[in-house]
């Protein structure tokens, strides 16, 4: 079954069945410092929920609250384990990367998606394994 893509408002993050939330990730700089010699370091607080600069996130519940459960960061084929429901995800990716899912391990057959950059909430239910690639 393909799986569909719903566009909703930053306000409404639940997935309903296993329709994709897609929301426009926005991104505020943090950590600004007045000194011109701070080395520039990247806190968490500063990547969007928590998701580092190149990863692919996944949240344990259908809100980015707390930090992600399951980062991915390269170009490859991952087999989920024990991602079950609605999950928030951030796609934190650089270079236009997307991610593709799939109902098999090993990502064989028919791929759905994808997800780019950005966030939303999604039902992994019968997702078990995901594509990072350019």
């Amino acid at each position: 079954m393909q799986k569909t893509m719903k566009l909703m408002t930053t306000g409404s993050l639940f997935a309903l069945g296993v329709g994709l939330v897609a929301m426009t990730a926005a991104s505020d700089a943090a950590g600004a410092t007045d000194d011109p010699d701070a080395p520039a370091v990247e806190s968490p607080a500063a990547f969007p929920y928590g998701c580092p600069s190149g990863d692919f996130c996944i949240y344990p519940g259908p809100t980015s609250k707390g930090p992600p459960s399951n980062e991915y960061y390269y170009d490859k084929c991952y087999d989920l384990d024990n991602v079950v429901g609605v999950h928030f995800f951030v796609n934190n990716q650089t270079g236009g990367a997307k991610v593709w899912w799939y109902e098999s391990y090993g990502c064989n057959g028919q791929a759905s998606g994808p997800i780019y950059v950005g966030y939303g909430a999604l039902d992994w239910t019968k997702i078990n394994s995901i594509r990072l690639a350019e």
